[in-house]
């Protein structure tokens, strides 16, 4: 049985310490999203990393954090009901860094079928019902106010 020698050992297990911080490097992308008139912030967002599950939605005052992103360049989509959908190509994600995008979105008409209002779901009468209410001697005599039988 052959033993390996220390400094082969030595070079395995730096490979591997070297290996695995290569592989395990991750950023961050960081941005706020707002409207481009008005420049209001813009709540609820969707943002994805195209070509991966990652993603997140803006909070309440337009910002975003998408949190561990491998090193490499990607493109972020921004989507959100009643804006134009926007991609930011080229987003450099570098090894234990943020990445800042900012982002304007442009508001966009949203077309539907057309709606047909048509009157009341009840057909109209032209007589109107009179109304006849009967009240007992005894339910008058009772009534609130009434000096009958006293």
């Amino acid at each position: 049985m052959r033993t390996m020698s220390v400094p082969l050992i030595i070079s395995i297990l730096l490979l591997a310490i070297f290996a695995e911080t290569t592989l395990a490097q991750t950023g961050t992308i960081k941005g706020r999203v707002v409207d481009a008139n008005t420049k209001a912030s813009l709540i609820g967002v969707n943002i994805i990393v195209v070509g991966t599950h990652m993603g997140a939605a803006t909070g309440p005052d337009g910002t975003f954090l998408i949190p561990k992103i491998p090193v490499g360049s990607y493109v972020l989509r921004f989507s959100y009901i009643g804006y134009q959908q926007f991609s930011k190509t080229d987003v450099i994600v570098r090894p234990e860094r943020i990445t800042y995008v900012n982002v304007e979105l442009k508001m966009s008409p949203i077309e539907m079928d057309e709606i047909s209002v048509t009157a009341g779901y009840f057909p109209e009468s032209d007589e109107e019902p009179t109304s006849v209410v009967n009240y007992s001697y005894e339910e008058i005599r009772r009534a609130p106010g009434s000096d009958w039988g006293y």
